[in-house]
């Protein structure tokens, strides 16, 4: 039986891109022996991935499709359990937070946390994670902190919903000196329980290098393109070093809203063979580029609404490998860069004072090299990953987040741990005299991943609903899938194995939710599955091939394909154990298939279904599974 998780990181969404600061943190609380699960309330906003996430062993919980979560709200309602009341003030003070929504995903993680043994609950920025983790602690009492950042808390959260927040966590992390201040002097009454935690950076993924003196010059700077990032200034800076007869290049790593903006500004100023914005790049890519940098610049600035950078995760790192920082006196900056000992500090917006920093620098090889020792000292000293992690560690451990004590789980196996049964569409495509029998699988241990969700959702058994675990969007599993080349690679070999009447793009479909389910299937030491319905054929085909388990299916009725491609599907089992149990309740659908011949070979079949249907298929389970 594997350990449950202690601490559960509530997202937004999840992953991000540019959060590489909240990745770093959870595999380094990991290499501490904290055991982590992720909450993802909605899907990343691309497929990109960086490649170190496959480190991270934390199982990762979607929120299921929007249908599910309406239907567990009306069950929530039936029980009771509906914070109607904190709902209601809700609505009334900040509506424009969308509430219902909040309570609506607060529902199934709420469900999915206890379950899982969570002890408490951390989010990332003062936003939706956050206010949904408030109504979870609500609903079942499991504690709450999170990290305030710096647009979150300065201008996108109503002031006293944040109060609100703070009053209730368990903490506050605050990622800058100057943050905990702010937060500390607008609300005195909570000032306690705000606490100091610098993002924490892997040292080993910055190893210093020395940069030779005689070669073009590179500027880098890396962040989302948006105003408070300041690149029109360094575009602006940059011309004026182009004026002074510098040869540099500047590569300004992201992506964002600004991008159109900055790129007519590279063309307006002349900078074409200058300035880059290659979007966004690996971690080991810029940390190479970082390497390969003279100066690392980054021109902070203030919005009208008052948001800004705080902590900027990018300094650091530039601090690591040991290059100077060129940064304005903004949030929580001078906090990591010393104006005159490991770089320099301007006034945000002075384009003169940034052109002539990068200038002074970008001239003088041994004082860029003096600045970027003395950088990476003070990194060491204070924001490696290893001190921040554990100073973040002991205050999940004085909440009562993790045991005092670790004590060995309980071994307590259920009959059928390490099966699991995939689902098509469900409810409707499945018949309903089955659900007995998964309801009652489910209580025998058995886990259930369901690959639709029906519209309508009603299922005759509500109870099963918050055993499932639906497939992820779309995005997410072409994230995994660019993730894993190789996987991906060995499932387009496979398609040639079929004829034209499975149409190519369903077989990569099928491959994606495949490659999903395998990952799955392993971090939960799945050994047998069962597949309910043709549409799941295809995917237990490819699935099985990903991963060493044996097979048993309930299908009632032919697929779409061929006649070959059926037998395809049935008859391609790998050695080993093998043994695809194929059980149907239509006797037509025998006759039609000539399923009838296959008898005595790898399948058995039963023309009527088990009875009880409960028992009786708990039974057919586990003599498949043997």
């Amino acid at each position: 039986m594997s350990e449950p998780p202690h601490i559960a990181y509530l997202f937004s969404r999840y992953p991000e891109v540019s959060q590489t600061f909240c990745d770093t943190e959870m595999l380094a609380l990991e290499r501490r022996g904290v055991r982590l699960a992720v909450g993802a309330v909605r899907p990343p906003h691309d497929s990109f991935r960086h490649h170190y996430l496959r480190d991270l062993r934390a199982p990762v919980f979607h929120a299921p499709p929007p249908q599910v979560l309406v239907f567990q709200e009306q069950q929530a309602r039936k029980s009771n359990l509906w914070p109607e009341s904190l709902l209601e003030d809700h609505l009334r003070r900040f509506p424009e937070t969308r509430p219902e929504e909040r309570v609506r995903d607060a529902v199934f993680f709420a469900q999915c946390f206890q379950r899982a043994g969570i002890r408490h609950i951390h989010a990332h920025f003062a936003g939706p994670a956050a206010h949904t983790a408030l109504f979870i602690h609500a609903m079942s009492g499991i504690p709450f902190s999170f990290t305030a950042h710096a647009r979150d808390f300065q201008v996108e959260l109503d002031p006293e919903l944040l109060r609100e927040l703070v009053q209730a966590a368990a903490f506050v992390v605050a990622v800058s000196a100057f943050s905990r201040d702010v937060l500390a002097e607008k609300y005195p009454e909570s000032a306690g329980k705000i606490q100091l935690v610098y993002n924490g950076i892997d040292a080993g993924r910055f190893r210093p290098t020395p940069v030779p003196a005689a070669r073009l010059q590179r500027i880098l700077s890396v962040g989302r393109l948006v105003e408070f990032k300041g690149f029109h200034h360094l575009i602006r800076a940059c011309a004026d070093l182009l004026r002074r007869g510098v040869d540099f290049r500047c590569n300004i790593v992201g992506e964002g809203p600004w991008r159109g903006g900055l790129e007519a500004l590279v063309e307006d100023l002349g900078l074409r063979e200058r300035v880059f914005l290659p979007g966004v790049l690996p971690q080991d890519t810029v940390s190479e580029m970082l390497r390969e940098c003279d100066v690392f610049a980054l021109a902070c600035d203030i919005e009208a609404d008052g948001a800004s950078d705080m902590l900027p995760t990018v300094i650091l790192e530039a601090m690591a490998a040991a290059r100077p920082v060129v940064s304005t006196s903004v949030g929580g900056v001078p906090e990591m860069v010393e104006d005159g000992k490991t770089g320099y500090l301007v006034g945000r917006g002075d384009i003169s004072g940034l052109s002539s920093a990068l200038f002074r620098l970008l001239a003088d090889h041994e004082l860029r090299m003096t600045f970027g020792h003395a950088g990476r000292v003070k990194f060491e000293k204070t924001f490696r990953v290893e001190e921040t992690s554990a100073a973040l560690e002991a205050l999940f451990r004085n909440a009562g987040a993790i045991p005092p004590a670790d004590v060995p789980v309980p071994e307590n196996p259920q009959p059928l741990e390490g099966t699991a049964l995939v689902l098509g569409t469900w409810p409707g495509g499945l018949d309903p005299s089955m659900e007995p029998g998964i309801a009652a699988a489910i209580k025998a241990g058995t886990r259930v991943w369901c690959l639709a969700a029906g519209d309508p959702f009603t299922p005759s058994l509500p109870e099963i609903v918050e055993h499932l675990r639906f497939l992820p969007d779309a995005m997410t599993t072409e994230g995994l899938w660019l993730q894993n080349p190789e996987e991906a690679r060995r499932i387009e070999g496979w398609r040639e194995r079929f004829d034209i009447s499975l149409p190519t793009r369903v077989f990569l479909d099928a491959g994606r939710e495949a490659l999903y389910l395998a990952l799955q299937m392993q971090q939960n030491n799945i050994r047998h599955i069962h597949l309910f319905g043709t549409d799941t054929l295809l995917v237990g085909w490819i699935l099985r091939r990903l991963h060493a388990v044996s097979n048993s299916a309930t299908i009632d009725n032919r697929p779409l394909w061929s006649e070959d491609v059926f037998s395809t599907l049935l008859d391609g089992i790998p050695s080993g154990r093998a043994g695809y149990e194929v059980k149907t309740t239509n006797e037509a659908f025998v006759r039609d298939v000539r399923l009838d011949r296959r008898e005595g070979r790898l399948f058995s079949f039963m023309k009527k279904a088990p009875t009880p249907p409960g028992s009786g298929f708990v039974d057919q389970l586990l003599e498949w599974s043997a």
